[in-house]
């Protein structure tokens, strides 16, 4: 149960921190849609609406606790400006992440390397579920999945 009561405080810390963002401000240079109150998000191509009220995707439910960080992290961490920089950097080179490289390589990459490890067609099947679809970007590798997780913020798969 006290599991259950720090998330939720959590929760709504964050939302408090949301509730002081000028949401028309950083509309466009996130490419969220301002709607009633809060935005629009589309989550892996999934919408979900944030506002200072709470988080809920289109069924009108709150998401899991993961998913309502991210949304709320991707509003109040918006840059001043777009980063002029079009290079693909991994998840290690952005700021502050070297703390959770470890949890990145053991819940992300690895979970997805043995799973679809020598099934790249399944892999391919399976990615348009979840917006992502096969790019061309010119890089040396066999399939290079691209993922739109968030507005401007693109992820790659590269097998």
């Amino acid at each position: 149960m006290a599991e259950a009561n720090i998330f939720d405080e959590i929760y709504r810390d964050y939302l408090e921190q949301v509730a002081r963002i000028d949401l028309s401000k950083v509309a466009d240079r996130l490419g969220v849609q301002v709607v009633a109150g809060g935005v629009l998000i589309p989550f892996y191509g999934m919408p979900h609406r944030v506002s200072a009220q709470g988080i809920t995707d289109e069924q009108g439910c709150r998401p899991n606790h993961a998913v309502s960080v991210i949304l709320c992290k991707y509003l109040l961490m918006c840059p001043e400006t777009e980063p002029a920089d079009a290079d693909w950097i991994s998840y290690k080179d952005f700021k502050d992440a070297a703390p959770f490289v470890g949890g990145f390589v053991n819940n992300v990459e690895k979970p997805l390397s043995l799973m679809f490890s020598g099934r790249l067609a399944e892999l391919q099947q399976v990615c348009p579920r979840m917006n992502g679809r096969v790019a061309e970007i010119g890089v040396a590798c066999d399939q290079v999945i691209l993922f739109e997780a968030l507005p401007k913020i693109p992820l790659l798969i590269r097998n």
